[in-house]
């Protein structure tokens, strides 16, 4: 009796788990590892879509290196302002990650409330969180692409093959009025670090 008991508590929490990985659109339910295109069969197109590359390489030698790249699509649905709004993670066009944010109805951000509250945004935020709490930005500037660093801390010298993962670096700013100092955000492969005010 024990040890049924004991696999119906393991089920239930399996279950849990992998419902808490769900996204529930109308009557339909999808989960990690689900393709992009029943992704959007089920629950049709979404209201915003930020792509972008993730590129490793890997150092086989001093002389010769191997690239890889992963397309990294998010997703968001704004189902109104009683839902939560719903982010999907896909790579390579399979869903590996799913969240919620704010609840919904920000098809028009007020960018004021964003600007009254620029000084508490929270980082590690991606980008299309961001866009649907302050809207588009008044100017995006793609920064640089650089490396991750090859030695873990303390390590002087390299041991192949050993791996690293590009960096893409990006400001959006935004402008709130003309006696307001400018909003610089800096992001990282599309996640949020740094906010700095630019003087007026």
């Amino acid at each position: 009796m024990k040890k049924n008991n004991f696999i119906l508590l393991v089920l239930s929490i399996l279950l849990i788990s992998k419902n808490s990985q769900a996204f529930r659109c109308g009557s339909n339910l999808v989960s990690v590892q689900d393709a992009m295109s029943k992704v959007r069969k089920l629950c049709g197109e979404p209201t915003l879509i930020d792509t972008r590359q993730k590129e490793t390489i890997q150092k086989l030698s001093p002389t010769d290196e191997k690239r890889s790249y992963v397309t990294v699509d998010t997703w968001v649905y704004d189902l109104g302002s009683n839902n939560l709004l719903q982010y999907l993670r896909f790579e390579n066009r399979v869903l590996m990650r799913e969240w919620t944010g704010d609840y919904g109805g920000h098809q028009k951000p007020d960018r004021q409330l964003c600007d009254a509250s620029s000084h508490d945004i929270p980082m590690e935020k991606d980008q299309l969180e961001i866009q649907m709490k302050c809207g588009a930005p008044d100017e995006k500037e793609h920064v640089e692409d650089r490396s991750s660093s090859l030695l873990p801390i303390g390590v002087s010298e390299m041991v192949y093959p050993a791996s690293m993962t590009m960096v893409s670096v990006d400001e959006w700013t935004y402008e709130f009025g003309p006696e307001k100092p400018e909003t610089v955000l800096r992001f990282e492969n599309g996640i949020l670090l740094r906010v700095r005010k630019i003087g007026k």
